[in-house]
Formats: structure tokens, C-alpha cells, sequence
């Protein structure tokens, strides 16, 4: 992760695989917001299998949203960009949690719900947990359909 940190370097969707015991929240945020492009980028930490080894694995988008790759659990992302809906999920924040909630328990009847975290600031505390599960979508994106 220093390395990232030092250059600033988005991994974009191909990943970085991190092999550092463990992750800061406040790493993430600030990689997402102090960044090589100059402007903020969302940032998604993932658990993923590769070489049949579980590994830590971020991922970078734009602004506003970033690609979850298949067959990953994830974990934590960003929303460096400063507004009203910061602290809260999005409607595609919902749908990958709840997508791969739903994927599971295809799989496995009892799957545990895992907490997902919004990270919103790089002091301790500035963060959202969200879970997903039955009952959890999100509000209706704001463009409605004109009434007659």
C-alpha cells in the first residue's frame, strides 16, 4: 500500500493485490482523493481468490462508482466526492451488496450477512456499515417519470 500511497497510482480495474497484514481505511481514502490523476476516485477493497489464495485486492473508478470484479467479496469502498449523499449507499452500492448477499445464499442456504463499509473521510469513525439482505434497497434514483 505505501508504494500506491507514495506515487499516488490507481490500480484501475486491472487490481493491486496488497500484501500488507492489513489495510487502513484512512490509506484508502486518501489514496482515493490524493491520487496521480487529480481528481477524486472512488476506491473498492475486495477479498478475491487468486492462485487459489485469498488475497486483499483494490480496485479504482471514477468519480462516482467502481467496477466490482466477479467471484470477489467486497469488503469497503470510497466516496471521496464531497456532497449531501457521501456518507450514504448508492443504489449501486446496494446492488453489488445485496447481488452478492443473494449469490451466496444460492449457494449456501445459511450465509451469514457481512458488514461492507462506505469509507467517507480518513479520520477514525468516518465511515458507514452497511448490510445487505431483504428490505435493504435503497431509495429510487431521483428521475421520475413525468406525471400526465
Amino acid at each position: 500500500m505505501d508504494d500506491l500511497l507514495a506515487t499516488g497510482k490507481l490500480p484501475d480495474n486491472s487490481g493491486k493485490i496488497i500484501t500488507d497484514r492489513s489495510v487502513s481505511y484512512s490509506d484508502l481514502f486518501k489514496l482515493s482523493t490524493n491520487n496521480s490523476t487529480g481528481f477524486p476516485k472512488e476506491v473498492l477493497l475486495v477479498r478475491q481468490e487468486i492462485d487459489g489464495k485469498m488475497r486483499h485486492v483494490i480496485y479504482s473508478g471514477d468519480a462516482g462508482r467502481v467496477g466490482e470484479p466477479k467471484n470477489s467479496r467486497p469488503i469497503a469502498h470510497t466516496h471521496p466526492t464531497e456532497n449531501i449523499y457521501q456518507q450514504w449507499p448508492s443504489p449501486g452500492d446496494m446492488k453489488t451488496i445485496n447481488g452478492y448477499y443473494y449469490a451466496r445464499l444460492d449457494i449456501k442456504q445459511n450465509h451469514k450477512t457481512q458488514a461492507h463499509s462506505i469509507i467517507w473521510g480518513d479520520k477514525p469513525g468516518e465511515t458507514t456499515t452497511i448490510y445487505p439482505g431483504p428490505g435493504k434497497e435503497p431509495l429510487p434514483s431521483r428521475n421520475p417519470k413525468k406525471r400526465k
